[in-house]
Parts: structure tokens; C-alpha cells; sequence
């Protein structure tokens, strides 16, 4: 990839910073630390400017947690206004970074994520799939695929599994069958657990019946494009009557 120079002054700008910020809050508007952010908006922007003109993060720290879905895995959250020096810093690079992807990568992508991406290659993050035409081109083009890895970027490619189209395919959050597209299971736990807390806060007096709604149209969203009418009905008859 060719080099590139960004001057420092693009990414500290204020605008920039201001974008950033936004682009960071998206989401995530009712977070305790994004509220607190803007509320000092012009305190906290230039807080965020002076660390940035010094070549540091605001912060720096990082907050570790342990998540156990799908897999048992350390995350590290960075504060809210690190994550704003991030998009700052990221803002000036899209375009180029944008112009250098394979037209068939699709994550953290404008015009692109989970649910464009299903072709006869397709790149998510770490994750790639290739159709093929039969098993032995499938192998033959792991080999190939390989190699230049290897030879080009110095990169290891994962150990490949391979299958009949017909046997299905997780992949960004759905079940992926020939003729239907489900959402996965990891999905639908995520659904039925995100349900569950938000009926409890509204039989609490928590939030309202408008704001139920809200919360229920989003999580309905998460299940979508996949086909999931069936499930969701035998679902909501559970609820309905374990609440009886």
C-alpha cells in the first residue's frame, strides 16, 4: 500500500473533532460518559484537540471486561473521549483506506456492513468466504490463496473449512442457506435476553410504553433481513404465556 501523509492539523481541527464526536455518540446518546461529554461540548472538544496537537490520547486506558457469547474473550473498552481521538484520527484516512479494499470486504465499510455482504466472495474482518465449484477448486484455491499471503504480506491464512453449500453457513449474525437467509442463534439469544430487559423496565415504571416500542421496533430491526416470522411468534406466545 503506498504511503500516505495526513497533516496533524486535520486530524485536530475542530470541526473534525466535532464530527467525531457525533460519529462516536451514535447510539449511544443515553451512556452516562457520552452525556457527560457533551454536556461541557466545547470543554470537552478542546480537551480532546490539545491531546490530539500533543500526539496522545485524551485518556489512554482502557476498561477490560470478560464477555462469554459466543466465545469467552477479553474486551477492552476505550473512555468515550479516546473514542472520539479515534474517529478523528480516522476521519482524514477513510478515503483512502476505502479505496484500497477488494470491492467485496465489506466490514466498517460506508454503503457496505452486515447486511450487503453475501457474494461469491466475501470479506468481513478476519473472516472470508469463497464459493466454489466444486470441492477440489476449493482446495486448489486455498493453496493459491495461501501462498500469496504468505509471499505478498507475510500473513497467515486461517485453516480453511470446507463444505457443501447446502449444509449452511454462519456468517455476520445469520444463517446463510441457499434459498433463505436465518438469523443465527447468537442473534436470537441476543433478541429474546434484550426483550426480556427492556418488558422488565417498563413493569417497573422504568420507561414508558412509547419508549418500549422503540426498543422493541430496534430489536425487530436486529433480526432482519433474515427470515424469522416463525420464531418470533412461537417466541412472543412463550412470553405471553409464561406471563399469564
Amino acid at each position: 500500500m503506498k504511503r500516505h501523509f495526513v497533516e496533524i492539523d486535520a486530524i485536530s481541527n475542530w470541526h473534525n473533532i466535532a464530527a467525531a464526536a457525533h460519529q462516536a455518540a451514535r447510539g449511544k446518546r443515553k451512556h452516562q460518559n457520552v452525556a457527560t461529554f457533551f454536556n461541557k461540548y466545547e470543554e470537552s472538544i478542546e480537551m480532546v484537540q490539545q491531546a490530539l496537537q500533543s500526539a496522545r490520547l485524551p485518556y489512554g486506558n482502557y476498561r477490560s471486561f470478560k464477555i462469554y457469547d459466543p466465545k469467552p474473550r477479553i474486551i477492552h473498552a476505550a473512555p468515550f473521549a479516546d473514542r472520539v481521538a479515534h474517529h478523528a484520527m480516522m476521519n482524514p484516512l477513510n478515503k483512502i483506506l476505502d479505496d484500497w479494499q477488494v470491492p467485496s470486504s465489506f466490514a466498517c465499510r460506508v454503503g457496505k456492513g452486515a447486511h450487503p455482504s453475501v457474494k461469491s466472495h466475501c470479506r468481513y474482518m478476519d473472516d472470508t468466504v469463497v464459493w466454489c465449484e466444486n470441492k477440489n477448486a476449493a482446495k486448489n484455491l486455498y493453496v493459491e490463496y495461501a501462498d500469496w499471503l504468505k509471499q505478498s504480506w507475510l500473513l497467515n491464512l486461517k485453516p480453511a473449512i470446507i463444505q457443501q453449500t447446502r449444509m449452511g453457513l454462519s456468517f455476520c449474525g445469520y444463517r446463510i442457506h441457499p434459498q433463505v437467509l436465518k438469523p443465527g442463534r447468537r442473534r436470537l439469544r441476543q433478541f429474546a435476553k434484550r426483550y426480556q430487559f427492556w418488558q422488565t423496565a417498563f413493569e417497573q415504571d422504568e420507561i414508558n410504553i412509547n419508549t418500549l416500542q422503540q426498543n422493541c421496533d430496534s430489536l425487530l430491526a436486529m433480526l432482519e433481513p433474515g427470515r424469522s416470522w416463525h420464531w418470533r411468534k412461537n417466541y412472543f406466545q412463550q412470553a405471553t404465556a409464561l406471563e399469564l
